[in-house]
This record gives structure tokens, C-alpha cells and sequence, in this order.
């Protein structure tokens, strides 16, 4: 005698059936935002060499709407060059984290990714970059920079 001889068969197959359509919908989901992550990826990259560059009015022009409206082109040359000024130039760059969000602190509603970078500099050894993009159509643009 099997010990689960009296399991419905019809029951089984309704709860397999369930499993399956929630492990489809997770697989998806994921693929999802590691698409996603993989679009974003350039031009998150993109946009950091251009402040490595010093190139803030590109920058600047290439960023998201919530940047643009905070701050100005020179607002924001200004800001990168008062926290990043005494850092000197990039040595080396390691992209840590990227994460999807779709609720931020003091943002609208909307698909973020937020990339984490430690980077180290000629005067500082290691700093933690964070660069937050946001999805606008089919592109992603950044709308945060913050350096510790």
C-alpha cells in the first residue's frame, strides 16, 4: 500500500497546474528585470564616463526628466565637481548591485533600476557610487548621482 493511495488525482493535477503558472510568472518576472538591467546597463555606464569626462552639459542633456527639472546644467557640473573634486581621476570601477524598484523615496511611481558602483579614484581609494535611472518609453535615463 502506497501512502497516498487516497489522494484525489484531479486535486494533484489542479495544484501542479497552480505551481507551474507561478513558477512560469516568477521566471518571467525575473527575465523581466534582468532585461531590463541589461538595457540600463550602457547608459549607465555611458553617463558616468561622461562625468569622468567632465562633460556635464552632456550629461546633463542626456539625463532623465527628474534630473533636468531639479537642476540646471551648470547646477548640476557644479554639484559632481564639489562632491567628486578631490577625488581625481577613475582607476577602476566594479559594478556591485543593480535593482529594480518601482516606489522611491520623494519620486513619482515609475520603473527605477538603481546601480551600485565601488570605484576607486587617484586620491581616494574606494568610494561607493549610486545611479538611479528611470524608464522613459523604451529608454533609460538617469535621474540620480550620489557618491559617498
Amino acid at each position: 500500500m502506497y501512502p497516498f493511495h487516497n489522494i484525489n488525482a484531479r486535486k494533484l493535477t489542479g495544484t501542479a497546474s497552480v505551481l507551474v503558472l507561478l513558477a512560469s510568472l516568477l521566471i518571467s518576472l525575473t527575465l523581466s528585470a534582468d532585461t531590463d538591467k541589461t538595457l540600463a546597463n550602457p547608459a549607465a555606464i555611458g553617463w558616468l564616463t561622461l562625468v569622468d569626462d567632465g562633460d556635464y552639459p552632456t550629461a546633463w542633456e542626456t539625463s532623465g526628466d527628474l534630473m533636468r527639472e531639479s537642476l540646471s546644467a551648470d547646477e548640476l557640473g557644479a554639484a559632481i565637481r564639489l562632491a567628486r573634486g578631490q577625488f581625481g581621476a577613475v582607476i577602476e570601477r566594479d559594478q556591485v548591485a543593480a535593482e529594480p524598484f518601482t516606489d522611491l523615496p520623494d519620486a513619482p511611481p515609475g520603473d527605477y533600476l538603481v546601480f551600485s558602483f565601488l570605484t576607486s579614484f587617484a586620491q581616494q581609494a574606494l568610494a561607493n557610487e549610486t545611479l538611479t535611472l528611470q524608464r522613459q518609453g523604451s529608454d533609460w535615463l538617469v535621474v540620480g548621482y550620489y557618491i559617498r
